[in-house]
């Protein structure tokens, strides 16, 4: 927001998934992949959010979709 840039790579974070079903992660670097494989849930949405030291930086909303 300040017109700062931050390496990543000298952070340590993580991801965190909050759903009351499966949703499959791949991370790679800095990035994350999520899949829900069941089509029931079409429509539905979970919690997606970043931690560093255990304080939580940014939450997203994550609705699923075909």
């Amino acid at each position: 927001k300040d017109g700062n840039t931050v390496d990543l790579k000298e952070i340590n974070y993580h991801w965190n998934v909050v759903a009351d079903f499966e949703v499959m992660q791949t991370i790679v670097d800095n990035k994350i992949t999520v899949k829900v494989e069941n089509e029931d849930l079409i429509g539905s949405s979970f919690l997606l959010g970043i931690f560093i030291d255990n304080a939580t930086i940014s939450e997203t909303k994550v609705n699923i979709v075909e």
